[in-house]
């Protein structure tokens, strides 16, 4: 159910969605007080060299659809997150190493 709530919000359709590759998933992750790169820009975060999509930002109650590598993190934005399981599996534990 609630990866259909992401899908809609994002504007994905399902079919779409599922006629990717069936290993990708959305995640999200929530930037804390604690987070070193708090304050960064998004171009400052490997995603690249991991190989993860932000979709989207939600901060406050608004989701941020347009963004770029010059947006900085704020505490309390959600990242969605878009990779395999094991991309983001790596992508988390950089999070986590910088925290």
């Amino acid at each position: 159910m609630k990866i259909r709530k992401l899908l809609f919000v994002f504007g994905i359709s399902l079919l779409a969605f599922s006629s990717c590759s069936p290993s990708l998933k959305i995640s999200e992750y929530a930037v804390t007080e604690k987070s070193l790169f708090l304050g960064n820009k998004i171009g400052a975060l490997p995603l690249k060299e991991y190989d993860v999509k932000i979709l989207r930002i939600k901060r406050g109650r608004n989701f941020m659809r347009y963004f770029d590598d010059n947006t900085k993190l704020q505490v309390n934005d959600t990242l969605f997150l878009l990779g395999t399981s094991t991309q983001l599996e790596k992508i988390y534990r950089y999070f986590d190493k910088k925290e």
